[in-house]
């Protein structure tokens, strides 16, 4: 018996939506998107989703329609990370796709000098007829500032641990090579301290919140050069702080 064969299908990577459905697409995407659930996904699924949109506005050239959907999108982002500023799982999940939605505005805007790496098929996947530029900056200073807010909440965690953990470190025999005088007054000065841990524990303590908080980043997809950035900035301040 003949059978049906199917063709080929070339998928145009875009994503249909009536103007109507957007507050149903902002609302599933950013409003109730719960960090647990967003960890099952491909990490960056909500802002590939919302670009799926956006590239098919550029397809049927609606500028209202972009025009709402973006500034809907950055509103939602903000509500959220207010709502929840001190949720580091919350905000690292919107740092991540806040990220990569810029990224991918970048990537696909026709702009050469965002298109080195591409192949030539995403050259041809690029917005052909709006310059979201603009967009692109107050994404860019949302970022910023959802960065700022991940900083602040690791920060708070770990000062409290710093002094005690360093101290703890310079009273093991061997590890400084301070005199054995200076050693135990380090050791007499931890004890001291109005810590949350036991400073001879406060090393251990430390390296799991540091742990902890690189695995947060990582399960989100946090850019590598962003979460080196991040770390970097919290050891600074961190140490800054406790001198």
């Amino acid at each position: 018996m003949p059978i049906v064969k199917h063709k080929e299908v070339e998928y145009l990577g875009m994503f249909e939506y009536k103007k109507e459905d957007e507050p149903i697409v902002i609302k599933n995407l950013i409003l109730d998107l719960k960090p647990k659930t967003a960890t099952t996904f491909l990490p960056g699924l909500p802002a590939y989703i919302l670009f799926m949109c956006i590239r098919h506005t550029d397809y049927i050239n609606d500028a209202e329609k972009v025009r709402s959907l973006l500034s809907n999108t950055v509103n939602g982002i903000k509500r959220v990370i207010r709502k929840r500023h001190e949720d580091l799982e919350v905000t690292t999940l919107w740092l991540a796709n806040t990220c990569r939605l810029l990224h991918n505005l970048k990537q696909y805007s026709g702009d050469q000098a965002f298109q080195l790496e591409n192949t030539l098929k995403q050259n041809e996947q690029c917005l052909r007829n709006f310059d979201l530029s603009e967009f692109r900056q107050v994404l860019s200073d949302v970022a910023v500032w959802i960065n700022q807010g991940v900083i602040k909440i690791m920060e708070e965690k770990v000062q409290p641990l710093i002094v005690p953990a360093v101290l703890e470190h310079e009273a093991i025999p061997g590890i400084s090579g301070k005199p054995s005088g200076m050693r135990g007054r380090s050791s007499s000065v931890a004890r001291e301290l109005e810590s949350p841990v036991d400073p001879h524990h406060a090393m251990d303590v430390l390296q799991k919140e540091l742990t902890a908080f690189y695995r947060v980043l990582s399960l989100h997809g946090v850019d590598p050069e962003l979460i080196t950035q991040v770390f970097r900035q919290v050891s600074i301040s961190c140490l800054q702080r406790g001198q």
